[in-house]
């Protein structure tokens, strides 16, 4: 029952991370050749800084909004729901455009010889401002979403968002100004637009008031969510602190070639890991709350390996593509950045069973033991940066990366393991390698003159190898190929 309904709204967020990332492979090869390498590095620190920033504006309250809706909805709070969006939203909208003018205020005094651009660096800086904001006010009403289980509606959003973001951008960049000024103004207009739109069905399906707003609430929330201000800052730095160093240390040309490849793989593993992260961890800490520590540990212990089981062979045929999908998205300046896909896409993998991993600290509440682990994993991550970089490139940086999430996803795991542990079934695991081992061996072999045709001949072998592969060793999966051939449907009978 569990698995059908995290099925349900996996395939929601799968099915929107699958249009957003069509939008991305749209958007991706017409930036990468219309932006000279140097800007697209800068696009890809400019994000950073932005991302830092809204990190520090949310102060967490919007995982703390997640984590307390549930008690909030079964009434074991001593507030009310009006209240608790009300709390949420207005707290948001104040530390967000507090945030916005810190960010403002940063850029006036910093000195000119950080701009390597001029004034017309900086005054690029001051127009993304409100990106900070509107990230922090975006984040509210996504986590309420989250939190209800509206993965359809969420779901819809997203991609509105996404095809009208660039929808502008083209406009904007075709026939108004190609520069990173007309980029990030069309994103501003599309971001503004789409979040008025949710916000306004959100208020009239649960109408609240600014009078329900309720200081000690705020406090409550908190003190759960000021120790995730690190935890998000160190994620950030974690996830995107390498652009920073490969910046001050090979360039923002250097930054270019990472930078693509990286955003790549961000959104191949969209389909995969932001589905899959949307849709179990508002319904772990909902079976929790409802059904006690046996389904709830039964639960992840089934979506473990389901994850696995699609996990495994995209890290393998990401890999096994990696340059021809490359020079077809992009071009052929980026090629050098191909060597970094298969360790950037295993630590996409990695990162997206954090949820599992940390389910158990985020049921005790353990924001701390959570901000452990992801410090730690930044912590290593910067270290590994500063002593790679030199010696191998944009490289170095890639396996920094992979060896830092590999870190963070085994320390959550460990500090949360006595309450609901998680046991590998190593036999089926054993499985999965195995035939992604195979077909990555085998789809090596196959290359053709044109690197359209190889890519597509890679894509629809190695599915082919994977799905059957599994099918045939792992009762679990044939189980599973069976139920979704029946839904259809489809040669009916026993597994």
């Amino acid at each position: 029952m569990m698995l059908s309904r995290l099925a349900a709204h996996f395939s929601r967020y799968s099915l929107a991370s699958l249009l957003v990332t069509l939008a991305s492979i749209v958007s991706f090869p017409f930036l990468t050749r219309i932006f000279p390498v140097a800007d697209y590095g800068m696009m890809s620190l400019i994000g950073v800084l932005v991302t830092a920033t809204a990190a520090v504006g949310k102060l967490g309250l919007q995982q703390a909004a997640l984590r307390f809706y549930s008690e909030v909805r079964a009434g074991q709070s001593a507030w009310t729901l009006p209240q608790y969006e009300a709390t949420v939203y207005v707290g948001l909208a104040g530390f967000g455009t507090l945030a916005a003018l810190l960010w403002s205020l940063g850029i006036t005094v910093l000195p000119d010889s950080l701009f390597t651009s001029g004034p017309q660096g900086r005054n690029l800086l001051y127009l993304v401002a409100p990106l900070a904001l509107l990230q922090c006010l975006s984040s509210a009403v996504v986590n309420q979403l989250r939190a209800r289980e509206l993965s359809g509606v969420l779901s819809l959003y997203s991609v509105l968002q996404r095809y009208l973001g660039l929808a502008l951008m083209l406009l904007t960049l075709l026939y108004v100004s190609t520069t990173l000024w007309g980029f990030y103004g069309a994103q501003i207009v599309a971001e503004t637009l789409c979040l008025v739109v949710l916000a306004r069905w959100f208020f009239r399906r649960e109408p609240w008031s600014v009078r329900d707003f309720s200081a000690p609430f705020l406090k409550t929330l908190l003190r759960f969510s000021l120790p995730l201000v690190a935890m998000e800052l160190s994620s950030v730095m974690l996830s995107l602190g390498d652009r920073v160093l490969i910046q001050r240390m090979l360039g923002s040309a250097w930054l270019g070639v990472y930078s693509a490849p990286y955003n790549l793989c961000d959104y191949i593993g969209a389909v995969l890991v932001t589905a899959f992260t949307g849709a179990v961890t508002p319904m772990v800490l909902r079976l929790w709350a409802d059904e006690g520590e046996a389904v709830t540990q039964h639960f992840l212990q089934r979506v473990f390996h389901l994850y696995l089981l699609f996990a495994i062979p995209m890290v393998a045929g990401v890999s096994a593509v990696a340059e021809p999908l490359l020079l077809l998205v992009a071009s052929e300046k980026y090629r050098a950045g191909a060597a970094i896909i298969p360790w950037v896409i295993g630590g996409v993998a990695l990162q997206g069973l954090f949820p599992v991993a940390s389910a158990g600290l985020q049921i005790q509440k353990r924001s701390g033991r959570i901000l452990l682990a992801i410090l730690s994993a930044a912590g290593l991550n910067v270290l590994l940066n500063l002593l790679l970089i030199p010696s191998l490139g944009i490289e170095g940086a890639a396996i920094a990366t992979l060896l830092a999430y590999g870190l963070m996803t085994a320390l959550a795991a460990w500090m949360g393991r006595g309450t609901v542990p998680v046991r590998p079934e190593y036999r089926r695991i054993a499985v999965f390698v195995a035939m992604a081992a195979l077909m990555y061996g085998v789809l090596m072999q196959i290359q053709f003159p044109q690197q359209l045709t190889t890519l597509l001949v890679r894509m629809v072998a190695g599915a082919a190898i994977y799905a059957v592969g599994t099918v045939l060793l792992d009762g679990e999966t044939r189980a599973l190929a069976q139920q979704a051939l029946d839904r259809f449907g489809l040669f009916r009978g026993k597994a």
